[in-house]
């Protein structure tokens, strides 16, 4: 049906289609960043951390590629010039990463080609497990910018039926074994401040 092309369309629309192309090592970056539940115990965590922080140092001009990237290095008056340019960013869904059937379990996490709901930029920095120092340090800052422009506290991706939302990832442990954020306490506040509930956002069952 035209709906569901029309909708496969949108999830392709960020995915680089040339597996050596610039837009694919900043899709490896972000999906080894950023954890979801493709990445479960702590060796798979390990394993994705290296590798993020491997292809940030041979690539650090990833950091400023895009306002994903910013938000996961923590380059805090990049991510503000980006807002003032285009506030709409702040809410705008894109990939590389989204919501997928299955979970799995890797130790070098490769890009999967992502269903919706694509990921906000909120859930970046929230689900960022990098050991830098501006990723960690500047999380809350950024994490208070993004809301301040209109970013939804309660925006999350699918995997299966279950929903991961920015609370989800600060908060971090759970099945995939995934550590807390360095910031989980101030993180959680802000967002639960900013509107965020432990059911991301569904009220009542709906």
């Amino acid at each position: 049906m035209r709906v569901f092309a029309d909708i496969d369309a949108i999830a392709r629309a960020d995915w680089p289609e040339v597996a050596t192309s610039r837009e694919m090592l900043v899709a490896r970056f972000l999906t080894n960043a950023c954890p979801d539940h493709h990445v479960r115990g702590g060796w798979a965590h390990a394993s994705a951390r290296v590798t993020a922080m491997r292809l940030l140092e041979h690539n650090p001009e990833i950091a400023r590629e895009n306002i994903r990237t910013a938000v996961v290095c923590g380059h805090i008056e990049l991510v503000r010039a980006l807002l003032a340019r285009d506030p709409e960013s702040a809410r705008r869904p894109a990939g590389p990463k989204g919501s997928y059937g299955v979970a799995g379990q890797q130790l070098v996490v490769d890009p999967a080609r992502p269903i919706l709901p694509l990921w906000t930029p909120l859930l970046y920095p929230c689900f960022a497990r990098l050991p830098r120092v501006a990723t960690n340090d500047n999380a809350l800052a950024i994490a208070r910018m993004l809301p301040d422009s209109g970013a939804d506290p309660n925006a999350y991706f699918m995997t299966s039926d279950s929903r991961y939302s920015p609370l989800t990832g600060v908060v971090g442990e759970g099945e995939e074994g995934r550590a807390p954020h360095p910031r989980r306490t101030e993180l959680a506040m802000l967002l639960i401040e900013r509107g965020a509930t432990p059911t991301g956002g569904i009220r009542n069952g709906r």
